[in-house]
């Protein structure tokens, strides 16, 4: 057995005490085992700025290890070989996923990261896990989610309606909506624009039909496609007839004064329909009329001429009054 290695087993039961307080100051959830090595990558050198705690000589990759594991604050190791017996040592205070983008290639090196509470990988959809308080908590760095464990999209149920896409903003934090159908808008792609403002008068309701492309107007006392005409303007009643509408406003009906007729255009005494002088008078709310007709007429027009008596007639009729 070498010096080397019997200085290591020495060291290392030596040791044990130390590191069974250290394993327990770190392995606060439980579950966790920390002290193991969870991640590591040769011949890469791990450099990220305020990552370093100390930088020493040690023995052994091994006794590097050791070191990082009595020490509250390391969380993995940079090991450089110097030559067979001799290792550049670095404690670092940093672990988590992610650690790629800051590995530095470098020949006979090692980077060996802690089991931490990063190990199972709690960030999802691609978050970045940092360990952080000492190794007993972490945070996430999500990418278009958010939430603890960026468990979180925003977009996901798609809040955008009528066909809109969703995208996220502020680093999954918030989104917008692009609205592809023509005829609507608004933060949610929900307000139609056919209907706002509502192109219904009168007091037309607006309702959209043909998928958002296109409209209806329920009208009340008025008709057309935007309720904008009202049967009894102008008033198509005549002579002073009063009009008003029905069927919902596609259609009317006309009270008339001394006529009759749709528009109460009809007078039944124009023209005059009493012959021989006689004069018509309407009766029946406009519907009928009489005749008064002059001395000797009669007839419901005055067309029958009452026969006037002769000389001889007359003569007999004194005699047999004498």
């Amino acid at each position: 057995m070498t010096i080397t290695a019997t200085f290591l087993i020495i060291w290392t039961c030596f040791s044990a005490l130390v590191c069974a307080q250290a394993m327990k100051y770190l392995n606060k959830e439980g579950e966790i085992s920390f002290g193991n090595v969870y991640l590591s990558a040769e011949e890469n050198f791990f450099h990220k700025l305020g990552s370093l705690l100390s930088h020493q000589t040690t023995r052994s990759i091994e006794e590097c290890w050791f070191k990082c594991v009595q020490n509250k604050e390391c969380l993995s190791v940079n090991t450089i070989a110097l030559d067979k017996s001799r290792y550049r040592c670095q404690l670092l205070n940093w672990a988590g996923t992610g650690f790629e983008k800051y590995l530095v290639p470098k020949a006979n090196s090692k980077f060996m990261q802690m089991q931490t509470v990063c190990s199972p990988h709690p960030c999802q959809n691609g978050g970045q896990c940092t360990v952080k308080d000492g190794g007993t908590n972490y945070t996430c760095t999500c990418t278009n989610h958010t939430g603890r464990n960026c468990e979180i999209n925003v977009c996901s149920p798609n809040p955008c309606q009528n066909g809109g896409r969703c995208n996220v903003k502020d680093e999954g934090n918030n989104y917008t909506c692009t609205c592809f159908n023509q005829y609507f808008t608004g933060r949610n792609c929900e307000t139609n624009i056919l209907c706002m403002p509502s192109p219904c008068q009168n007091g037309g309701q607006c309702s959209l039909k043909d998928g958002g492309t296109n409209y209806t107007c329920t009208c009340v006392g008025h008709t057309g496609r935007n309720c904008e005409i009202n049967m009894c303007s102008p008033n198509p009643c005549q002579n002073g007839g009063q009009c008003t509408v029905k069927d919902g406003g596609t259609n009317y009906t006309c009270t008339c004064v001394g006529h009759t007729g749709r528009n109460c255009e009809i007078n039944m005494c124009s023209p005059n329909p009493c012959k021989n002088g006689g004069l018509c008078t309407v009766k029946d709310g406009g519907t009928n009329y009489s005749c008064s007709c002059r001395t000797g007429y009669i007839g419901i027009n005055c067309e029958i001429k009452i026969p006037s008596l002769s000389t001889s007639s007359r003569r007999r009729r004194r005699r047999v009054i004498g």
